[in-house]
C-alpha cells in the first residue's frame, strides 16, 4: 500500500500497511497502520510520554527504580489503532512501542489518544479505500 499523509490533532502522520483484527466477543473492527514517519510536533509529544511513562516506572517499580531511571528508551514501532464499534464510532489511538536499548526486560507500549472527530469523514473513506486495496 501506498504511504498516506493523515493530520491529526497533534500533527501530521504519514501511515503504510495495515492489519485488520475482528476478533474478541464484542463486534468493534479494529485496524492498525503502520506509521512510518511523523512530524516534528508528534514526535515531541511522543518523546514527552515515554519520559512521563519512565519516570512512572521509576516510581511503580522501586525494585527496578535504577535501571528504569537510566534506562535508554529506542522506539521500536508505531501504528495507528483505529476501532469502530457497533453503532461505526471511531476511536484513534497512537500506539508506540518502546525498549531499553540495553536492557531487554524494560519495554512497553506508550498510548496517545488522538482525537480526529474533525476528520471523520476524511478518515472513513481513507478506512474503506485502504481496506478495498488491500483485499480487492
Amino acid at each position: 500500500m501506498m504511504n498516506t499523509i493523515i493530520k491529526t490533532n497533534i500533527g501530521a502522520m504519514t501511515l503504510g500497511d495495515f492489519t485488520v483484527n475482528m476478533e474478541g466477543d464484542d463486534l468493534d473492527l479494529s485496524l492498525f497502520f503502520d506509521v512510518t514517519a511523523v512530524n516534528a510536533t508528534v514526535e515531541y509529544i511522543i518523546l514527552d510520554k515515554l519520559a512521563r511513562l519512565q519516570l512512572h516506572n521509576v516510581l511503580e517499580f522501586p525494585d527496578e527504580a535504577e535501571e528504569w531511571y537510566d534506562a535508554e528508551l529506542v522506539i521500536t514501532g508505531k501504528c495507528l489503532h483505529i476501532s469502530v464499534d457497533e453503532s461505526g464510532k471511531l476511536k484513534t489511538v497512537l500506539l508506540v512501542d518502546y525498549e531499553d536499548a540495553h536492557n531487554p526486560r524494560l519495554w512497553g507500549t506508550a498510548q496517545i489518544e488522538i482525537n480526529l472527530s474533525s476528520h471523520e469523514r476524511e478518515l472513513r473513506q481513507f478506512i474503506i479505500y485502504s481496506v478495498l486495496k488491500k483485499f480487492c
